[in-house]
């Protein structure tokens, strides 16, 4: 079976632990007839440059009203800064276990919150490809509310499930042993059912990083955040015992925000 895919992000990185790190958003608000349909050019055809999460059904009333000119804009950027050289994984403190070669035993989470207006109903988000190099040690995970859109290993079977999605557990993660040279592929969200494609670099080696998401799949996240007028996304890499563990260069994503504000009715 053929799936349209949204594609895009690819943005560059350098990989971090056991703490979390709350970073400001910037925002802007866009009117629809500003920004009404990201990614389509005049002619109506589509760019398929960007991210596209969340495409509503067409015979539902609210679904009708995100594919209206009620939808607004609002325009981010996902910063995550770089964690620089000579830090460390907090090793042995923050629920980071100590040292110990071939095992996760420590982590590093960034977080980043959006706030939609109060009452908006979801009606998706764009990521806008970011080229760069990047570079991480040891693995690195990118979440939206704590469930995983890629990794840069496969770890999801000691993750709960939620459906389709698996959601992040440093609890569950924690002191499993770790060879960066095992047959662990990369995972991105439903691509063993051929509903994303993700690209990444192995651990400690530069390149960058590209994800597509089809339209199935957009649609499934986004009915799974509709109630929520907070995301949080997060960055979190791992370590096992070395001093370059748990890093990454400075991330900056432009997100854009569709919803519908909470005064329009279906």
């Amino acid at each position: 079976m053929r799936h349209a895919f949204f594609q895009g992000l690819s943005l560059g990185l350098l990989a971090a632990c056991g703490e979390t790190v709350n970073y400001e958003t910037r925002e802007k608000m866009v009117t629809a007839a500003e920004l009404n349909t990201p990614g389509a050019d005049a002619n109506g055809s589509t760019d398929s440059s960007d991210i596209e999460v969340g495409l509503p059904h067409e015979g539902d009333a609210q679904a009708n009203l995100c594919l209206s000119s009620a939808v607004q804009h609002q325009r981010e950027v996902l910063h995550f800064p770089e964690i620089a050289a000579g830090t460390t994984c907090s090793f042995g403190s923050n629920g980071n276990l100590s040292r110990r070669d071939g095992f996760i035993r420590a982590y590093f989470k960034q977080d980043q919150t959006i706030t939609l207006p109060a009452g908006a109903k979801l009606c998706g988000f764009s990521i806008e490809p970011t080229a760069g190099a990047m570079h991480y040690d040891d693995e690195m995970f990118f979440l939206v509310e704590n469930r995983v859109l890629m990794a840069t290993k496969d770890y999801t079977e000691y993750f709960p499930k939620d459906g389709i999605f698996s959601t992040f557990s440093w609890e569950s993660l924690r002191n499993q042993v770790y060879n960066q040279f095992d047959q662990r592929g990369l995972y991105c969200v439903g691509g063993a059912d051929g509903l994303s494609e993700c690209q990444l670099p192995p651990t400690d080696t530069t390149g960058s990083i590209e994800l597509s998401i089809s339209a199935e799949l957009s649609t499934s996240l986004a009915a799974l955040l509709e109630e929520k007028n907070v995301l949080n996304f997060s960055w979190v890499t791992t370590g096992d015992n070395d001093d370059s563990d748990c890093r990454h260069t400075d991330i900056k994503l432009p997100l854009v925000m569709h919803y519908v504000p909470a005064e329009v009715k279906p």
